[in-house]
């Protein structure tokens, strides 16, 4: 599976921003902020970059992937 992140345009960033592929992803977690509700994390895989650029990433992150 390939997903492919866009950013949105409210975000008011500069449009040449690179997008980003997620390619895999390979974990999943729940962690909880101090003060606020657990929130499930994925761990993602960019297409292209190895290990050591996975990041964690929650849903409002990977809205633009519509298959998560």
């Amino acid at each position: 599976l390939a997903y492919r992140l866009r950013m949105p345009a409210s975000y008011g960033m500069h449009p040449a921003l690179p997008e980003y592929e997620v390619e895999e992803i390979i974990g999943e977690c729940m962690t909880r902020k101090a003060g606020k509700r657990a929130i499930r994390e994925y761990r993602v895989r960019f297409k292209g970059y190895g290990p050591s650029d996975d990041q964690w990433l929650d849903r409002h992150d990977l809205k633009n992937a519509p298959e998560i």
